[in-house]
């Protein structure tokens, strides 16, 4: 069916994305569409599995629709939008419903129905037809779609769709749904779970369709999933201007912090440094942070570095990091390593009252719509799962506690990392005594590691050579994108640059100003 959601709705729907896609292929399902509601978070891993289960991903989402989006209390039907041949017209959908955030992220009818000449646009079983442009708007035929409201549909010459309606991948996981999503599950006594098309045909005949009627729902289903042919894109690395090339920034770097290019060991050193960074294209990347804290550094506390990146003589004579690798025997390999692909991080410390300064700028260089904060998902760990799960099925928290304590520790690199709680419940002697008394508990256990509740990266911004959108959604609200760290540098391509916010940095500044001393100073001061 064109409408399938994952655990990435975010306590409105249950089920991670294996399980759903192991649902989808027992239906026999030809395509994988994820279009999850208000999230397009799942997207990155949903194509990755689908072109491992040998399925063409389609990608779309399901967002609230109202006459207003100024009403105090807005009576909403939620839709589902899915690509075409690009993503970008979902992507600005998004953002465009985040900023209108009412509630719930929010589109009007008029720019629904707007949107519909891009993008497949299916609506629900609350919608308003007067409001809609039956022209090109599907009505989406669900299991709980009501006879007399499909017999309207018919009648404004809406063309029909086959859609299911599920918050959970299979039938009996609707305990599960109720635990997982607390107060924001709705059950019905219909089904809401993926269907074959055998299940839909026999959920939908109540609604009083002829049999041709509910095959040419089936068919206009297909052609939708047909004409999605919509990828995701990847980023090409960003090109920040260049000055001078970057041996010539170093040799002024040099010349300014007192360095000698001319001791064998610099020299070498810089030679070494210099010739991987060219023949691993990592350039424009050092520009673009050399960039960043030269012009904060004149404006701000920042830090002298963190990480690998003090290892790095070009990033000390850049003036990225203020520590002489040399001195201090650091190693230039635990930054760039010659056999690892991906790009080198550089974690920035700013004072946390001024570093909103820093994103200002990269917005002004880079163009406001390609610069983003990064978004991050959160995930049930085993003792939030646990505590919920407890309080949802009446266990005693003194009982839940006494398990959390004996929990399995387990790396993250572990591939068992989140399976923790299934074998603390069922090897110690707290979990035996909880299982015995409430087996039900086991459900805590499904909910370790599933999707919990997305935010705003505490440092990370993301910059793209086109507009983000072109790549992936925006929140609004947070200017964040909807994808973490993993998806947006390995998937997406998308450069990410760690920018922290210290109050201590904050602190220093306060203090060198009542004594008039400049950081800079500050930092020559012998240790």
């Amino acid at each position: 069916m064109p409408r399938l959601r994952t655990g990435y709705s975010f306590r409105a729907a249950a089920g991670q994305l294996d399980d759903c896609m192991s649902r989808l292929k027992e239906c026999g399902w030809p395509v994988a569409p994820i279009t999850d509601r208000a999230s397009t978070f799942g997207w990155v891993r949903w194509g990755k599995l689908a072109d491992k289960n040998g399925l063409r991903p389609v990608f779309g989402v399901e967002l609230a629709v109202a006459k207003s989006v100024s009403e105090k209390k807005p009576v909403v039907d939620h839709w589902t939008f899915i690509a075409k041949d690009t993503i970008a017209p979902i992507n600005k959908l998004v953002a465009l419903a985040t900023q209108q955030f009412r509630y719930q992220p929010l589109l009007s009818y008029a720019q629904a129905n707007a949107a519909a000449k891009e993008v497949f646009a299916i609506c629900g079983r609350r919608v308003s037809f007067e409001a809609v442009d039956a022209d090109n708007v599907f009505y989406g035929l669900q299991p709980g779609a009501a006879k007399g409201h499909v017999r309207r549909a018919l009648e404004a010459g809406m063309k029909v769709v086959a859609t299911s309606d599920n918050f959970f991948p299979r039938r009996d996981d609707e305990g599960f749904y109720e635990v997982l999503c607390g107060r924001g599950a709705s059950t019905q006594t219909y089904d809401q779970h993926i269907q074959t098309d055998e299940e839909w045909m026999a959920s939908v005949r109540r609604a009083g369709l002829e049999e041709l009627q509910l095959q040419s729902a089936l068919q206009e289903r297909n052609r939708i999933w047909e004409a999605s042919t919509a990828e995701l894109q990847k980023a090409e690395l960003v090109h920040p201007p260049r000055p001078k090339p970057l041996r010539e920034m170093c040799e002024e770097g040099a010349k300014k912090l007192g360095v000698d290019l001319t001791d064998p060991v610099y020299a070498a050193r810089l030679d070494r440094e210099l010739e991987l960074i060219k023949a691993k294209e990592y350039e424009d990347y050092f520009y673009l942070v050399a960039d960043i804290c030269l012009w904060a550094r004149k404006r701000m506390a920042v830090g002298p570095a963190r990480g690998s990146s003090c290892g790095s003589l070009v990033c000390y004579l850049l003036e990225i990091t203020t520590v002489d690798p040399i001195p201090f025997g650091l190693i230039f390999e635990r930054f760039i390593d010659i056999n690892r692909s991906d790009l080198p991080d550089i974690d920035i410390d700013f004072s946390d009252e001024n570093r909103h300064k820093v994103f200002t700028y990269m917005e002004q260089v880079y163009g406001q719509e390609r610069v983003a904060r990064l978004g991050t998902v959160a995930m049930f760990k085993a003792r939030s799962a646990l505590q919920e799960a407890g309080t949802a099925l009446r266990v005693p928290r003194w009982k839940c506690d006494k398990v959390a304590e004996g929990l399995v520790e387990r790396s993250s690199a572990d591939s068992r990392a989140t399976d923790t709680l299934e074998d603390t419940l069922m090897t110690t002697s707290a979990g035996k005594e909880v299982m015995a008394e409430s087996p039900e508990i086991l459900i805590a256990a499904r909910m370790e590691g599933h999707p919990r509740h997305y935010s705003q990266h505490a440092a990370g911004v993301v910059v793209a050579d086109q507009p983000i959108s072109n790549y992936v959604a925006v929140d609004h609200r947070t200017n964040a994108t909807m994808c973490d760290k993993k998806d947006a540098e390995d998937d997406l391509n998308l450069l990410k640059i760690d920018a922290l916010g210290l109050t201590q940095l904050s602190v220093f500044e306060d203090a060198l100003d009542m004594i008039g001393m400049t950081m800079e100073e500050l930092q020559r001061v012998p240790t």
